[in-house]
């Protein structure tokens, strides 16, 4: 619409010709100029089009040349093709975006034309208005914008052409790259299939040499079975036999362990003998002052038989008299404790005889222990003999091959001698874990015997404070009956002085002239009063002996600690010991996994090498064929070969070291172990030393107890003589008075008959309290034996730790064989390689 108005404007208005030619010009730019730019726009699309359409059909054409030509190499096509595609569509965005860039251009210039002209529509209308309809004056600055908006499309047009221009250099450069990359694809293929024929060849040629090779290693493997499975067969019958010896030994040991029960029985029979002979001692040391008292009232009655004597002294003669009569029972008694006595001593000469045939039979066990051992060992030997001569069967064989395969088939061999390796190191990783897996089982089992051996040993020791408990109220239950015994010897003998009394006030009304009656009983009441000192002196070393008793018990009780503080702290080395196994364990696994990662590596390696030594080989084939042609080429791969070869000698270089360091680290391993083994050793033997100072220390106690039961049975016998003479003068004293006392045995042998069963009871309590000691040197008997068995056992649990240390060891050995044979196939495989390094420098020089 204001074009029209402006061409109505300026037809109606006289205008100059210079303001008639410029307007004519805004005319052309606001209305002429973008349907000329419309038109150029249309004819570069034209343009580009034709150019496309001839690019896709000289592409096109070319592809058809390209697949009649070379039908066998659709690979490189198809990658010729993507990057074509690619360049393509990358000139397809370049046109795109520049197609985007003009028409962004074209729309900002056709806003700038419409708003010029709009502004130009209000100047022409306000001016035209201004003048009334006279003629119109165009400003410079209308000119000027013209001027430039002009210059700018000329400008724009010139940008244009260079674009295109650059345009159609690229696609002539790109096309020539493409027609040389074509003619080196053909040339590759024609290279490529010559050496497929040649590989097929050789193919065929190496399939034949491996069904050859094949053949005579499955021959080899045959024979090599053979002579395992009738090792094998060998070894089992060995060990059948060693198992038999086992059961025989183990029925031995069955048969004397029976023998050694019924010697513990017979030692306590023999103990509980001796307990009673020593509670007839105590007997016969309570009735002691006892028959003090009956010669003090003999010597009384013969300083009294000169003169008539009343009732009551008749009656002390009958008493004396019944007393008398008593007294042989128990003198019989006595001899036939004595001769008691004589037989425990030769039971305990024969039970010492017994013990000393239980050592020696034990000594013989021991032997057939380390005899059973050494077999063990030289099986071992053996089988390790057995895996060496299948090691240098196997190495053999591979030196065939080698010898064989020299001058053909290199590479053939180092893919072989690879998968043997693979193979090696994976029947070593599978044994390995197998043999962790079985010390692991092992350790589990010895673990689990040595749990077994602590509850054991903790109910012993439950058991031993039990048995200590009861023996401690026992003795107090001794204690409180001595006490008891005491009042009522106390409360007789104030019977006794109540009745002495009686008498000397009878006596003192009857006859006041028997003052020496008087002086007599004075001195009896004095004898009275020592005997009651006495007494005092004897319940004071009764309560002497109960202290030193109780000191005896707190010293075992002591020492039961200390036994129970042992064992914690074996239990303790046992829990150490158990954690440092895990911990090797965990160390094995670790080393395996080690191994295995380290394995890895060697065949990524190994592989890496020998796809690096393919890749030189076809280099080299390439060179060869084309070295008129190539020749700087041919001097680039070589030094890339070389390069290559470095790098492989220097991955070996660092395998060797690595394997040194791995070695380094087994030895220092090794010495740590055997720096704790023998701390180990040390403890034990320490732990032993400690064990048999305290069995020295218990039999030098009990050889004390011995001893001193000799010396009481000694002071007993003196004292028995003692008493007999003692008895034989008052049976002459008291035969003279037994007339006169007959009348008095009536009324005493009612006291007698009381007395008599007091002393019953007594007798009835002495017989318990005896019984109570026979028991606690029973159980007595019991703690030494368990102490005893748990020595025993702590002498198992030493020794299987020693062999879990030398099987440990023997693992170590086969992990140090294995890296050895590591490290020879490591330098096999240099050699090869340096062989084929000169093999193929040879080749090259020819």
């Amino acid at each position: 619409m204001p074009l029209k108005q402006i061409t109505a404007v300026v037809s109606a208005a006289p205008v100059l010709q210079q303001q008639q030619l410029l307007l004519l010009q805004l005319l052309l730019v606001c209305g002429v100029a973008p349907q000329q730019q419309q038109q150029q726009q249309q004819q570069q699309q034209q343009q580009q089009d034709l150019q496309q359409q001839h690019h896709h059909h000289h592409h096109h054409h070319l592809q058809q040349q390209q697949q009649q030509q070379q039908q066998h190499y659709h690979h490189l096509q198809q990658q010729q093709q993507q990057q074509q595609q690619y360049h393509h569509h990358h000139h397809q965005q370049q046109q795109q975006q520049q197609q985007q860039q003009q028409q962004q251009q074209q729309q900002q210039q056709q806003a700038i034309f419409n708003d010029g002209l709009q502004q130009l529509y209000r100047q022409l209308m306000r001016v035209w208005i201004g003048n009334k309809g006279g003629p119109l004056r165009v400003p410079q600055d209308l000119i000027v914008l013209v001027k430039q908006q002009q210059q700018q499309q000329q400008q724009q047009q010139q940008q244009q052409q260079q674009e295109q221009q650059q345009e159609h250099l690229l696609l002539h450069g790109v096309l020539n790259l493409m027609m040389t990359l074509l003619k080196e694809a053909e040339r590759e293929a024609a290279a490529a299939a010559a050496r497929e024929a040649d590989a097929a060849a050789e193919r065929n040629q190496l399939q034949q040499e491996l069904a050859a090779v094949r053949e005579a290693a499955a021959a080899a493997t045959a024979a090599e079975r053979q002579q395992r499975d009738e090792m094998k067969k060998a070894l089992e019958e060995e060990a059948a036999a060693a198992e038999q010896q086992l059961a025989k030994t183990a029925a031995e040991l069955r048969n004397e362990r029976s023998k050694v029960a019924q010697l513990q029985l017979q030692q306590q029979q023999q103990q509980q003998q001796l307990q009673q002979l020593k509670d007839a001692d105590s007997k016969l040391q309570q009735l002691s002052p006892c028959f003090a008292r009956i010669r003090s009232a003999a010597a009384a009655a013969a300083a009294a038989a000169a003169q008539p004597l009343p009732e009551g002294p008749q009656q002390l003669a009958a008493a004396v008299c019944d007393i008398l009569r008593s007294f042989p029972r128990a003198q019989q008694e006595i001899k036939a404790q004595e001769a008691a006595l004589a037989t425990l001593q030769t039971q305990v000469d024969e039970l010492q005889r017994q013990a000393e045939a239980g050592a020696a039979a034990a000594a013989e066990l021991t032997r057939m222990k380390e005899d059973m051992l050494s077999l063990e060992a030289a099986g071992r030997e053996t089988t390790a003999e057995l895996r060496k001569i299948g090691d240098q069967h196997a190495a053999l064989m591979l030196e065939k091959e080698r010898q064989e395969k020299q001058y053909n088939n290199k590479l053939q061999q180092l893919q072989q001698q690879k998968e043997d390796t693979e193979q090696q190191l994976k029947k070593a990783a599978a044994a390995a874990a197998a043999a962790a897996a079985e010390t692991q089982q092992q350790l589990q089992q010895h673990l689990d015997a040595a749990n077994k051996n602590i509850l054991l040993l903790q109910q012993q020791n439950e058991e031993t404070d039990q048995a200590l408990q009861e023996a401690r109220k026992e003795a107090a239950a001794a204690a409180a009956a001595a006490a008891e015994e005491a009042a009522a010897a106390a409360a007789a003998l104030q019977q006794r002085d109540a009745a002495l009394d009686d008498l000397q006030q009878q006596l003192q009304q009857k006859q006041k002239d028997l003052a020496a009656v008087e002086s007599h009983a004075k001195e009896e009441t004095a004898a009275a009063a020592e005997r009651d000192k006495q007494l005092r002196k004897e319940q004071q070393q009764a309560a002497e002996e109960a202290a030193a008793a109780a000191a005896a018990l707190q010293q075992r009780d002591a020492a039961l600690d200390d036994l129970q503080q042992q064992l914690q702290q074996k239990q303790k080395d046992l829990a150490a010991a158990e954690s440092h196994a895990k911990e090797e364990t965990a160390a094995a696994a670790e080393r395996d996994k080690q191994l295995r990662k380290e394995q890895q590596q060697l065949q990524q390696e190994l592989q890496q090498i020998t796809a690096a030594k393919e890749a030189a080989a076809n280099k080299i084939a390439r060179l060869q064929q084309d070295l008129d042609e190539q020749q700087q080429q041919q001097q680039q791969q070589k030094q890339k070969l070389e390069n290559q070869i470095k790098e492989g000698q220097q991955q070996i270089e660092e395998m060797e070291a690595r394997l040194k360091q791995q070695q380094q680290q087994m030895q220092q391993q090794q010495q740590q172990q055997q720096e704790d083994q023998e701390r180990k050793a040390k403890q034990n033997q320490q732990q032993q030393q400690q064990l048999q100072q305290q069995i020295e220390d218990l039999e030098q106690q009990i050889k004390k107890l011995q001893q001193q039961q000799q010396r009481d049975a000694d002071e007993h016998k003196q004292q028995q003589q003692q008493l007999q003479q003692q008895l034989e003068n008052v049976r002459k004293a008291a035969a003279d008075e037994q007339q006169q006392h007959e009348q008095q045995q009536k009324q005493q042998q009612q006291k007698q008959q009381k007395q008599q069963q007091e002393q019953q009871q007594k007798e009835d309590i002495h017989r318990k309290q005896l019984e109570e000691a026979r028991l606690e040197a029973s159980k007595k008997e019991e703690e030494l034996a368990s102490m005893q068995q748990q020595l025993q056992s702590l002498q198992q649990q030493l020794k299987e730790q020693q062999q879990q240390q030398q099987q440990q060891q023997q693992e170590q050995q086969q992990l140090q064989q294995q890296l050895q044979q590591n490290k020879k196939d490591i330098e096999t495989k240099n050699n090869m390689i340096e062989s084929a390094k000169q093999k193929e420098g040879a080749a090259q020089q020819e």
